[in-house]
């Protein structure tokens, strides 16, 4: 009988099975110790950016900074009409109210009310800077300071039957102060703020223009 046993060189190559993984212990590291804690892992920053594009995945998810001049109670142009006409109102008072030139008093109430409006908005966005706000529509805030204003300056050049010029005066500014804190919805403490570097301003360019009178009035060489 032959030999079963195929000869050496013929036989086949034995294959070694994998050697077994050591048994798991206790306290062994984990599959996710290697990821962060707070990963998220229900988002991809690749798929995100392939369907939103790249400034859509970028974009941070930090709070919205507050904004100091908040949106409502009417748009720039309906604003800017109203005082508009309110301001035509108050140049047309200052004319007939006019002891001398009423024509120099009424240019004089137009000029004087266009710049205060400038120095308004500029205001508006020193105080917003103070507050750490965010400004917002820049047209909406000079249309609600052209308002207040206009208002100011109608009060103002009204002749009410009341000895001295103090009524007018307070009169315009309570209309001023009531017509801001309701166009712009600020706090008593923003409002303060706002409400003084305007009148600042205002002093500024008053205080200006009273130097300049006096410097044209007074004599080149006074008498001795």
């Amino acid at each position: 009988m032959s030999d079963p046993t195929p000869p050496a060189d013929k036989r086949p190559y034995e294959i070694e099975p994998d050697p077994a993984p050591p048994p798991r212990k206790v306290g062994d590291a984990g599959l996710l110790d290697d990821f962060d804690e707070d990963a998220d892992f229900d988002k991809d920053p690749e798929v995100e950016k392939a369907i939103k594009g790249p400034s859509a995945a970028a974009k941070p998810t930090a709070h919205e900074e507050p904004t100091y001049v908040k949106p409502g109670w009417g748009e720039p142009q309906p604003l800017a009409l109203i005082a508009t006409g309110v301001l035509l109102a108050a140049v047309i008072a200052a004319g007939v109210t006019s002891p001398g030139r009423w024509w120099a008093s009424a240019a004089s109430t137009l000029y004087a009310s266009l710049l205060n409006t400038v120095t308004g908005v500029a205001a508006v966005a020193v105080a917003a800077h103070l507050s750490q706000m965010k400004l917002g529509q820049l047209p909406l805030a000079a249309a609600r300071m052209f308002l207040a204003v206009s208002i100011f300056s109608l009060i103002f050049h009204l002749n009410i039957p009341i000895q001295g010029r103090a009524d007018e005066v307070l009169l315009a500014c309570a209309a001023y102060i009531g017509v801001v804190w309701v166009l712009f919805r600020l706090g008593r403490e923003r409002l303060f703020i706002l409400a003084s570097i305007h009148a600042g301003l205002w002093l500024v360019v008053w205080l200006s223009a009273v130097m300049h009178t006096w410097a044209a009035t007074v004599p080149a060489n006074p008498a001795p």
